[in-house]
């Protein structure tokens, strides 16, 4: 058969732009295995489809081995995934500005096949959407909400078939329960991705999988340093997608989905229906939580304290995201008789994933300069709405407004007085853990907590692509690139 591209619509940074579809992406085909299950392959970056507009369809290896990389890396790290399932590079060529500088330069064309159980997303439900207000677009398809209840239809009894069987003759309640579960397994996908850092960069409602799985690896990044406003998209000067604003943009375009299922779902029941979301997204991200912090005994509705009391004194330390919560499994219970060595272990280990001083200046600097920014501060105050003109928001200037403060407060900071602030965050951070870590004490402390530590292991990676990384990871396919352009394959196995 001939390969197909899906055309969809979306919400991008906030504003519906209208088609988009496919442009670098083909349907292959689907195949169902020997357990029954069906699975969707795409080829990426194989050329032109009829939703490329301007662009030429191509991606190239560089781009193609983040998202294999990625895709690979979140679905080892148990959160649902579209996954990557070969990545063949070719002799064709195309001109990529690879830092936006100004100096293209050729890169070699690269494919990847893309596997899911489908790529369906909220975008492909918004084709049908009426004229926008704001932006003046609108669907391909306005008002064939026959097209709409086949597809909505197409989802529920292939990928949802309980749902089907369950309300095979009541469309109404079939459809608010496929849209409560859509909102409940997304709002469990994004709190896994906040347990461990991970932030997506593009969460457009064209990105959002209707089965609930991360979708389009594009500007994302895992966190270095923890910082909530930590953004991994550089085109994304309001931070709409930063890692603290992921859960609601989450929910936000579950609204959406529900306004583009309205024809056929009263949008009074899907609204009150979306009210589940954050209900779902406390459940897993404390219950995830609580593995991550070894408190496998009881659950206390003080944890949310002692979690969020770790990630501020991460934040005032500059310490690092995946290795600060691999260290805790560096502390016992009380009562063990490794007990008091195991609290210098983690002190010792913890130090060393803050910054020095330095860097901890670097990380609070602002990036604008001091006339620049008393021009947009008092822009501010005259007329807020005119700062996007100049890629700004009130919400970023208050951060760079911070980040000014801080840098004076930090001008004399040494090393050693940097290294002193630390460890009193974390002690202080400490004595709380370990009051929290009493309750969880029985009988045999000892087998508790070799258990306890092994969950704790399995939820803490040892490390991951954090920001950081992000240069290696370019590192690696760009001289790869390098290595395919001169068919020197032996190098390029052991980079591999």
């Amino acid at each position: 058969m001939d390969p197909a591209a899906h055309c969809y619509c979306g919400h991008q940074f906030g504003y519906f732009s209208g088609q988009l579809g496919d442009g670098a992406t083909m349907y292959l085909g689907e195949v169902i295995n020997k357990n029954n299950e069906r699975w969707e392959l795409q080829f990426k970056g194989a050329g032109k489809t009829p939703y490329s507009r301007t662009a030429d369809g191509r991606k190239v290896l560089r781009s193609s081995v983040r998202e294999f990389l990625c895709s690979e890396a979140i679905f080892y790290l148990g959160i649902p995934t579209t996954r990557a399932g070969t990545c063949v590079t070719s002799d064709d060529y195309v001109i990529r500005d690879i830092f936006y500088d100004g100096n293209p330069k050729r890169e070699r064309c690269t494919i990847i096949t893309r596997i899911a159980q489908t790529f369906i997303r909220f975008g492909s439900f918004e084709i049908f959407k009426i004229i926008d207000p704001m932006t003046g677009r609108m669907g391909p398809s306005v008002g064939r909400y026959d097209i709409l209840k086949t597809l909505l239809n197409y989802v529920i009894s292939t990928f949802y078939p309980e749902i089907e069987e369950k309300h095979n003759s009541k469309d109404e309640d079939k459809y608010a329960e496929f849209f409560e579960e859509i909102v409940k397994r997304t709002a469990s996908l994004v709190a896994q991705w906040q347990c461990v850092g991970w932030c997506h960069g593009v969460l457009n409602t064209d990105n959002m999988s209707i089965v609930g799985v991360t979708l389009d690896y594009g500007p994302y990044g895992f966190m270095d340093r923890y910082d909530p406003t930590f953004i991994c998209n550089g085109s994304d000067d309001s931070g709409r997608y930063s890692y603290k604003q992921q859960p609601s943009i989450c929910k936000w375009n579950c609204g959406k989905l529900a306004e583009a299922l309205a024809p056929l779902l009263p949008i009074e029941k899907s609204k009150s229906i979306l009210n589940k979301f954050d209900e779902e997204y406390e459940l897993v991200y404390t219950n995830k939580m609580r593995q991550k912090f070894g408190l496998i005994q009881k659950q206390l509705e003080t944890d949310q304290q002692l979690f969020d009391t770790f990630l501020n004194t991460m934040k005032a330390t500059g310490a690092d995201f995946t290795n600060s919560f691999r260290a805790l499994s560096k502390v016992h219970l009380p009562n063990t008789k490794d007990f008091d060595q195991s609290v210098d272990l983690f002190i010792s280990t913890i130090l060393e994933q803050c910054c020095d001083a330095e860097e901890w200046k670097f990380v609070n600097r602002s990036a604008i300069d001091e006339r620049t920014f008393s021009l947009l501060e008092s822009l501010a105050g005259t007329n807020a709405s005119i700062l996007s003109q100049f890629g700004f928001s009130p919400e970023l200037l208050e951060i760079e407004r911070i980040k000014k403060q801080k840098a004076k407060e930090l001008e004399t900071m040494t090393n050693e007085h940097k290294r002193k602030d630390d460890e009193k965050a974390w002690r202080s951070f400490l004595e709380i853990y370990i009051e929290r870590l009493k309750q969880e004490s029985d009988g045999d402390n000892d087998q508790l907590n070799a258990k306890r530590i092994q969950v704790m292991k399995n939820n803490n990676p040892r490390r991951s692509l954090s920001a950081r990384q992000y240069s290696l990871a370019n590192f690696v396919a760009m001289r790869k690139e390098t290595i395919q352009m001169s068919l020197d394959l032996s190098a390029y196995s052991l980079l591999n």
